[in-house]
């Protein structure tokens, strides 16, 4: 079997979000030809290959825990020859604590905007009676807004201070926020 001079390289590209499943891209060459690319986790395969250009591996986060992991790309060629990338630490963190001991009576700013948010919105929303800016626009919430999001402290004649645009919210609306919903994808609505 001939060596290879310079097995393969891997370059990171990663972005990275709120999200359960994370899109890893990688660019890997070889001089004889890239089989295919594995993701590791800690060193343990998770099973996610990619068997063509650019490679893109999705990384599931939903079953691990909340802390630091090491991220590798295994390329494998043609020859059945392998290398790793040099490892990465990624950060799960996947915890949003609005309430318990987490819970500031003194919180007057909550920008959870682009944070890839699902579920409903729970009623516990109008205890944050301090709030004064809301930002909730361009996540996966869906199902009805609670009347309690009324209870807040926010000027609601001003559009600046409350943002829910962009999610899968049905009506009715709470009518101190009906102004501002901007647009609801409401295609699952009953």
């Amino acid at each position: 079997m001939r060596k290879l001079c310079q097995l393969l390289s891997v370059l990171f590209f990663i972005y990275w979000g709120c999200e359960e499943e994370i899109p890893i891209t990688c660019i890997s060459t070889d001089n004889e030809g890239v089989e295919k690319v594995e993701l590791w986790v800690n060193g343990v395969s998770t099973g996610v290959t990619d068997e063509t250009e650019t490679y893109s591996l999705e990384w599931n986060t939903i079953t691990y825990d909340d802390g630091s992991y090491g991220i590798t790309v295994r390329s494998y060629d043609t020859s059945g020859n392998t290398t790793d990338s040099e490892p990465i630490t990624l950060v799960v963190y996947k915890t949003v604590e609005l309430g318990g001991e987490y819970y500031s009576i003194e919180t007057t700013e909550l920008d959870l905007s682009y944070s890839g948010l699902t579920g409903s919105i729970p009623p516990e929303i109008g205890n944050f009676t301090n709030l004064t800016y809301l930002g909730l626009s361009y996540n996966n919430l869906t199902g009805e807004i609670p009347e309690s999001i009324c209870d807040l402290n926010i000027n609601w004649s001003h559009s600046g201070y409350f943002t829910i645009s962009n999610n899968k919210l049905c009506p009715p609306y709470p009518s101190c926020i009906e102004d501002y919903v901007g647009e609801q994808d409401t295609s699952d609505c009953p």
